[in-house]
């Protein structure tokens, strides 16, 4: 009986749009399935608040889409396993590296307003800080495509963030790697278009070529060219949190269930781990890029824009986004990892379909894996 009442317990708010989806979301919910059962007795499926506990994850929120409209979210869980408040679909979490395909948006409005260039050496645009020359540099500059598409041959893979109270680093200071920043400098190590190397560091390059181009700072950037046209009203980079939305926050844990101390990290690594959303602006976003893809009108992004970012550029990934597949099978995706949260978004352009989580725990990786599965499966996904 401990199951259905800690079931009970741990719900909170759904809301349907037009089909009533409540069976599925029960059965979703009931058959979670593991890679492999956790014995060799165990059953082939297990509710999403039994995967939730083994996994130490508090919090869970979830939001799908169905032909191009929001469909249902929902939420299992609490904020903080201190306090025990729960989760509901406007509770806010750190999106981590979801952060660079709504930052990529902001540099693709400022490309197609040309202000910028994507293919134009970087440092064209760069006053505080230089991407280092160097032999690597000489015949293949850094330009804005290789860093959104993680070509640019750059380093440090992702950042930590800042606990509460500690001193916070300016971008030049994280990109030169000078106290107080946390991580090592962000330099080219490979020969720029060469081959595809994962840099949020890259990222961090981008978002100084932002702030320094259009002289606004990124936040503003954001509400003009992402939030506001795609109608994300629980969105913001805002690094720390203002007053405005610490009044429904879920706060991050370790895999072990710990609280993280203070609640989260502060990062102003904006562009590359930066985002605070929700499951249901995340798909807004997904929404907003697909429309765009396929040459509706929109204030988003231009459809030339849009395909360009789900093309494969040298490295092999889009612009800011990663994707597989062909035809009603073509889907991007992005996941996010900050210290005590996991995120993930995979959306169908074809179909209008898609699926963004948001957990606040560590140990969520292979939970959001399951949660998918039982979703495609549900819904008989390609």
């Amino acid at each position: 009986m401990l199951i259905p009442l800690l079931f009970t317990l741990l719900f909170s708010a759904s809301f349907v749009f037009g089909e009533d989806y409540e069976d599925s979301i029960n059965r979703i919910v009931a058959n979670v399935r593991p890679k492999a059962n956790l014995s060799d007795n165990g059953p082939a499926s297990y509710n999403l608040v039994e995967r939730m506990k083994f996994f130490s994850v508090p919090g869970v929120s979830i939001a799908l889409s169905h032909g191009g409209k929001l469909a249902w979210a929902r939420t299992f869980g609490v904020k903080d396993k201190d306090n025990l408040y729960l989760c509901d679909t406007n509770t806010l979490f750190q999106a981590a590296s979801i952060s660079k395909p709504i930052s990529t948006t902001i540099l693709l409005n400022l490309v197609e307003r040309e202000f910028l260039d994507l293919d134009k050496p970087v440092n064209f645009y760069l006053k505080d800080w230089r991407v280092p020359s160097s032999v690597l540099t000489e015949t293949s500059p850094v330009t804005l495509r290789h860093l959104a598409s993680h070509s640019a041959g750059m380093t440090v893979h992702g950042f930590p963030g800042y606990e509460f109270g500690q001193p916070l680093p300016t971008i030049p200071q994280i990109l030169n790697g000078l106290t107080p920043a946390n991580t090592r400098p962000v330099f080219v190590v490979y020969q720029p278009g060469e081959k595809f190397q994962y840099s949020g560091g890259g990222f961090c390059v981008i978002q100084l070529a932002i702030t320094e181009t259009a002289n606004l700072d990124f936040e503003s950037l954001a509400k003009k060219y992402v939030f506001q046209p795609a109608s994300m009203s629980r969105s913001t980079f805002q690094q720390p949190l203002s007053e405005v939305f610490l009044g429904n926050v879920a706060a991050g844990h370790s895999k072990d269930g710990t609280k993280i101390k203070g609640g989260w990290h502060i990062y102003p690594e904006l562009a590359a781990a930066g985002l605070w959303t929700t499951p249901s602006d995340l798909l807004k976003w997904a929404t907003s890029l697909s429309n765009a893809w396929q040459g509706n009108q929109s204030a988003f992004l231009s459809c030339s824009v849009a395909k360009e970012m789900l093309t494969a550029q040298a490295g092999g990934c889009g612009l800011g986004i990663f994707f597989r597949g062909k035809g009603d099978s073509f889907y991007f995706y992005h996941g996010g990892a900050n210290a005590g949260y996991r995120s993930f978004l995979l959306f169908y352009p074809q179909t209008g379909n898609g699926i963004a989580i948001m957990c606040n725990g560590d140990g969520a990786d292979e939970l959001q894996s399951e949660i998918v599965s039982a979703v495609i499966a549900e819904y008989g996904w390609k």
